[in-house]
């Protein structure tokens, strides 16, 4: 049935980014950060080894049986048929975009969802290339990890 929910559990994304762009652009202070439905941005979650992490909470829903995950949540951006989650490199005094990512999830398959939802010790995980080598939509591999 079209828009029923596949599992009613949220489960987690985990995005890497091998490393921030840098915290200056053409003179100005910047900051990169993950984007919400309100059009703000969060900040990235600096890890020991350089590289950068965005946590979020989605909820996976079914739009047919043999479609791809769709999901909803604060994070999750663009038309049903094309949902992503948006990384943005912007000027922090007035958030205008220097460059930005979209992470497509029409890509995360079924089974990594329904793994996810039923065991809350798991996010499903995808590493990003830096924002200042490729901007655009940019393809991901997902995979498991703890949380």
């Amino acid at each position: 049935m079209a828009g029923t929910p596949r599992t009613e559990a949220t489960i987690g994304l985990r995005l890497i980014a091998e490393q921030a762009p840098p915290e200056e652009h053409s003179g100005r202070r910047a900051q990169f950060g993950l984007k919400d439905k309100k059009l703000q941005y969060h900040p990235h979650l600096p890890q020991p080894d350089g590289t950068v992490r965005f946590d979020v909470e989605v909820l996976p829903r079914e739009s047919a049986p043999s479609s791809p995950p769709r999901f909803s949540g604060p994070y999750v951006l663009g038309k049903p048929t094309e949902q992503y989650i948006g990384l943005v490199w912007y000027y922090a005094d007035d958030s205008v975009a220097i460059r930005g990512q979209k992470i497509r999830l029409d890509t995360l398959p079924w089974k990594l969802v329904d793994q996810a939802a039923h065991d809350p010790s798991l996010v499903i995980k995808a590493s990003v290339v830096p924002v200042t080598e490729r901007t655009a939509t940019i393809p991901v591999e997902w995979s498991l990890v703890p949380r």
